[in-house]
């Protein structure tokens, strides 16, 4: 028998009521400790729920970010590769147009389309000895 029992007990209460009431303490602790568990894991599971979300609004996020970027980087790049085509193109041309003047060796002509080369894509000297030209662009720039 603990110390407040005594009390209890000196004071007139029954013995039944102050062993109910003890029965009534002990249970009410344990649904306390119940109900801290519960809170706990409902906690647990609210935070792992909110983890799961974060994680998956972060995945889509990511994925979109992804999306975004590639679809600009391969839009840029077929800007790019679109443009590289033209210069290229028109450079093959006016290399065409210049073999032809070469093999006529109209001079007026082929320095004319020589000067728009170097002009329009700033081509320099190295490009004109690999292109077998590098002499006539020495000696007339």
């Amino acid at each position: 028998m603990t110390k407040i029992q005594g009390e209890l007990m000196s004071n007139g209460m029954p013995y039944a009521r102050i062993f109910t009431i003890r029965e009534d303490m002990l249970r009410l602790k344990c649904r306390l400790h119940e109900l801290r568990e519960i809170e706990d894991e409902a906690k647990r599971k609210s935070l792992k729920r909110i983890e799961h979300m974060k994680n998956s609004i972060r995945k889509y996020n990511t994925n979109l970010q992804h999306y975004c970027n590639d679809t600009k980087i391969k839009a840029l790049y077929d800007l790019e590769v679109y443009e590289a085509q033209i210069e290229l193109d028109e450079i093959k041309s006016m290399i065409n147009k210049l073999k032809v003047v070469n093999e006529k060796e109209d001079n007026s002509k082929k320095d004319e389309i020589i000067k728009r080369i170097v002009k329009d894509f700033g081509l320099s000297h190295e490009y004109f000895i690999a292109i077998g030209h590098g002499d006539y662009y020495r000696d007339n720039f």
